[in-house]
């Protein structure tokens, strides 16, 4: 695998229309602090990036890795066949930003902010990305259900403004922060992740929930 400098990666941002670049550190890692525009990869959510169609084959895609990662002569590259695979990057924030580049991150909150923010915020919605028998199971009241695997056509976010306060959250946090970097690559930007997930959002009160039968049968 080619290291690339941070200046490198840069200049194949500059010469893509649409680099993927791919984050393989840790989620504390890329919440703190990401490229903007990449995606973290997680062992178990494979089929959700390497399955069909998910991004459109042959793009430049970049690895992110952190500098135990690329130090580890067995690292285990993730398969993406078909993908023009440019190099792999060693996160360092200083270098980065020395290089040109700025970054992002994903911000998380607690359930018990979002029923505090509920009342108060004409402009908040709650976005449900697990599966719709899961979300027909039960989901906040009002929670628009986008499941996961359909974030990866931008299309299926076009029922959301960009003026909307998103609070998102999957079945677990590797389910939201995917769920909210695939929203960031569309140019949303408010939005923050629902830390635990649906358990977190189910088991606090002050959030009214509701089911919808009619999936269920």
């Amino acid at each position: 695998m080619r290291e690339l400098s941070a200046s490198e990666c840069m200049e194949l941002i500059e010469s893509y229309e649409d680099l993927l670049i791919v984050d393989l550190r840790g989620l504390p890692d890329f919440c703190e602090s990401c490229i903007p525009g990449s995606v973290p990869w997680q062992n178990d959510l494979h089929a959700l990036m390497d399955g069909e169609t998910l991004f459109p084959k042959g793009e430049g895609l970049v690895f992110v890795v952190s500098a135990a990662v690329d130090g580890d002569a067995e690292t285990e590259w993730p398969t993406m066949e078909g993908w023009e695979i440019r190099g792999s990057l060693v996160f360092d924030q200083e270098e980065w930003t020395r290089a040109g580049g700025s970054v992002d991150m994903v911000i998380g909150v607690e359930a018990d902010e979002l029923a505090m923010d509920i009342p108060y915020d004409d402009r908040l919605v709650v976005v449900d990305v697990r599966d719709p028998l899961r979300y027909a199971e039960g989901h906040a009241q009002g929670a628009v259900n986008l499941p996961l695997r359909t974030l990866f056509d931008p299309g299926s976010m076009a029922m959301i403004r960009e003026s909307e306060n998103l609070y998102i959250h999957g079945g677990d946090d590797r389910e939201g922060v995917l769920a909210a970097a695939l929203f960031k690559r569309q140019g949303y930007h408010n939005l923050r992740v629902v830390e635990g997930g649906w358990e977190a959002v189910d088991r606090e009160n002050g959030i009214a929930k509701e089911k919808d039968p009619g999936k269920l049968n």
